[in-house]
């Protein structure tokens, strides 16, 4: 891709930070899809629609793994002891930390200009 016209940039540049943002607080795990949600819904530009596309699969994903990391914290605690269940959590952890750096990668980068895929690496296809 090309470099993309200055509200293109703006666009992808606060769908990447506003996801961001947003999950750096408790509440915000479970509502990170909205940001990237609603701009995928209001707009038709192209390069702003794949990297919403991206930054909602991601947030999409994260949600799900949290579910399971969740799930199996409380299942593992429960019949394997508390330190396998611990590992569990901190993969969870490690993969969220991840994506927010990568968040935050793509906000620099897309507000360059410049197009950005490791979010797309790290994240289930949910929405195409």
């Amino acid at each position: 891709m090309g470099v993309e016209d200055e509200v293109s940039r703006d666009g992808a540049r606060w769908v990447y930070l506003g996801t961001a943002l947003l999950s750096f607080t408790v509440i915000g795990l479970f509502l990170a899809w909205v940001v990237p949600f609603t701009v995928l819904r209001g707009t038709r530009d192209r390069w702003l629609q794949r990297h919403a596309t991206a930054v909602l699969n991601f947030a999409l994903t994260a949600l799900c793994s949290m579910l399971v990391a969740y799930c199996g914290y409380a299942g593992l605690s429960a019949s394997a002891g508390a330190g396998l269940a611990g590992l569990l959590l901190w993969l969870w952890a490690g993969y969220l930390m991840v994506g927010l750096i990568g968040l935050l990668v793509g906000a620099v980068r897309t507000g360059r200009g410049r197009s950005f895929t490791l979010l797309e690496s790290i994240s289930w296809e949910l929405v195409d």
